[in-house]
């Protein structure tokens, strides 16, 4: 009776789990990143429990045997679903953080090249080249690291 319950458990993560994976996959792909951000509790949490209960059942491998084969076959189910969505989450994550470096690296690269051009005001008033100063070096930026 406990390792069927602790299989229904296990079904019922498992199906939330796709659920959010799916949800955050599509959010990825469609470069939403306040959808992912929302989502990043949940998945934790569902991971947790996934693992958990994961570890539970392995450790009652012996008692597997009472539990119905159909029941057996949704987990089988479920658990290469979500192996699947969690390969391309993974993916889809890695190709995010590679984007977002490289916008930064040009944004630093551009930073960096920046000087001054005519018609900047000095403090005494001019325009002249002579009297300007370069911005300074160290220029304040921001990172947005939900992904």
């Amino acid at each position: 009776m406990e390792t069927n319950k602790r299989f229904k458990d296990m079904i019922v993560i498992s199906g939330r789990l796709a659920h959010i994976l799916v949800k955050e996959n599509e959010a990825l792909r469609k470069r939403k990143a306040d959808v992912v951000s929302e989502t990043f509790k949940e998945k934790d949490t569902l991971c947790r429990a996934y693992e958990a209960r994961a570890k539970s059942l392995r450790e009652n491998a012996d008692s597997l045997g009472e539990v119905e084969e159909s029941t057996r076959k949704e987990l089988r189910d479920l658990t290469k679903k979500i192996d699947e969505l969690t390969e391309e989450n993974a993916r889809l994550l890695s190709i995010g953080i590679e984007v977002n470096k490289r916008v930064m690296d040009a944004v630093s690269d551009a930073v960096k090249q920046a000087v001054p051009g005519p018609g900047t005001y000095s403090a005494k008033g001019t325009t002249d080249l002579e009297d300007v100063q370069a911005a300074p070096l160290n220029m304040s930026v921001s990172l947005n690291q939900t992904l």
